[in-house]
């Protein structure tokens, strides 16, 4: 039997702020072709990893843009370390594992695996109403990676606490509008807002200005996780 808090506490000494675990039919509402099964048919449980982004930064957009686009790139590449160590784990113990970097293909939109679902699914957080995974403890200041394994892992319990109170802060704050309020939103299966006018902001403004296509300013205006770390310690901010 695999050691749980093993795995968990092999991830956070590699860069992960958050690990969370699910059973992998749990990502049956991602959409066909970004589930775990799609890509290990006897998957058992899918890992997901996150690690925040640097609340500073975040909080002086635009004018830290540059900053913001650093200190991302910084994250993402503990965060993907972590993510390659757990499934180097997992196959030294004898079991399949693929790790599915944070990231996303652009042609499509979207990653192979849906990071957002798999995170759902091991009780990390839950879909905004920007459609990012919101967490308690940073909001939607977070970057995602996951690992799908066919070992059986005993799932950590799906979050119940609603964070997302649909104030509409984030569809005030896009500038190209492509975010807005709907019937269809599912705070556990996600919904689509505009991607395309999202994307063509990040492909056709932002990259040529400062050679990297990120925004975040939807992540600027969620309330939720509204927090910054001084010595060690997780302030609340009124």
């Amino acid at each position: 039997m695999l050691n749980k808090t093993k795995i968990r506490n092999l991830a956070r000494k590699f860069g992960a702020d958050l690990v969370g675990f699910g059973p992998a039919d749990a990502m049956d509402e991602a959409p066909a072709g970004h589930r775990a099964r799609d890509f290990l048919p006897n998957a058992g449980t899918v890992i997901s990893l996150a690690a925040r982004i640097n609340y500073s930064v975040v909080e002086g957009l635009p004018q830290t843009r540059c900053e913001y686009i650093s200190a991302n790139d910084s994250s993402r590449s503990l965060l993907n370390g972590a993510i390659c160590r757990i499934a180097r784990y997992l196959e030294e113990e004898g079991y399949s594992a693929i790790p599915f970097l944070q990231g996303t293909d652009y042609k499509v939109l979207a990653g192979d695996l849906s990071l957002k679902h798999a995170a759902v699914a091991a009780g990390l957080g839950e879909f905004g109403l920007n459609n990012l995974l919101l967490t308690p403890q940073f909001g939607p200041r977070v970057l995602l990676g996951a690992v799908v394994t066919d070992a059986l892992i005993p799932a950590d319990p799906p979050l119940k606490k609603q964070l997302c109170d649909l104030c509409g802060a984030c569809l005030k704050a896009c500038p190209v509008g492509a975010i807005w309020e709907s019937e269809e939103y599912d705070r556990k299966k996600g919904w689509t807002i505009d991607k395309h006018k999202c994307f063509h902001y990040l492909r056709e403004v932002l990259e040529p200005d400062y050679g990297h296509y990120s925004c975040g300013l939807c992540i600027k205006a969620c309330h939720v996780g509204k927090a910054k770390v001084v010595r060690g310690r997780q302030l609340r901010l009124k």
